[in-house]
């Protein structure tokens, strides 16, 4: 600013220093804050997504477009409104309730990725704030492996059902051809050895029945063991 002298002629200025550090400083820390926090959202193992409230995709990152097998500008020109498996899954549903009820929803969603590929998701709606308006954030997980291996645990697990059901009927079918054959055995043995008019007969006979009631116990330990794999042993 000028100074005047008497004469009204500048004889001199005025400078104002204001010392705009801090400013610097603040600005540059809030600038490696929000890079940090972009970098933490790009490279998280998870999905994330946030939608404005009328449908349209404002931050996609790297799990997400690769679990969809997209690119994250894909993402970007998307909205909720418009994705099929959004409205074929409920996630259109529950991303509505969100933004008007503002509670927080879950929900397993079974999809396709751009090749295809049968994925399982694991998704999370939350409200978020942005710009004082409420804001949809989408949290996935892929869990196509573990539901993968769930399913076949499940598939191995009926298919030894099975198999133990089909022994269990062989051993009782078997176990009943077996003995009716042997239950006319021991009678013809019992009948022979009452018969028998000598000494050596009898005991042959006698030899006949005992070994044919050690075989009907085996027999019958059998059936039991069968019945108890079924469920059916009555005690």
């Amino acid at each position: 600013l000028p100074d005047f002298g008497p004469n009204n002629e500048v004889i001199g200025f005025y400078v104002l220093v204001n010392d705009v550090t801090p400013i610097k400083q603040a600005q540059a820390k809030a600038q490696d804050l929000l890079h940090f926090n972009q970098a933490i959202i790009e490279h998280a193992p998870i999905g994330v997504a946030v939608y404005h409230p009328e449908g349209q995709c404002l931050l996609a990152n790297h799990a997400l477009a690769k679990a969809y097998g997209k690119t994250e500008t894909d993402l970007l020109q998307e909205n909720f409104f418009d994705i099929p498996h959004w409205q074929a899954s409920g996630l259109l549903d529950d991303a509505t309730a969100v933004l008007k009820t503002g509670e927080t929803r879950h929900r397993t969603c079974i999809t396709q990725n751009a090749a295809g590929i049968t994925l399982y998701l694991s998704c999370t709606l939350q409200p978020i704030i942005r710009n004082e308006r409420l804001h949809l954030l989408l949290i996935t997980t892929d869990i196509t492996q573990q539901e993968q291996a769930n399913k076949a645990i499940s598939q191995a697990l009926e298919a030894a059902r099975l198999a133990a059901e089909a022994k269990s009927q062989f051993l009782a079918s078997m176990s009943h051809e077996i003995r009716t054959p042997l239950n006319a055995v021991l009678g013809l043995a019992q009948l022979g050895e009452r018969q028998s008019r000598d000494h050596q007969s009898s005991r042959s006979f006698a030899q006949i029945n005992e070994a044919g009631q050690h075989l009907l116990a085996l027999i019958n330990d059998v059936l039991d063991f069968s019945r108890i794999e079924a469920g059916k042993l009555a005690l």
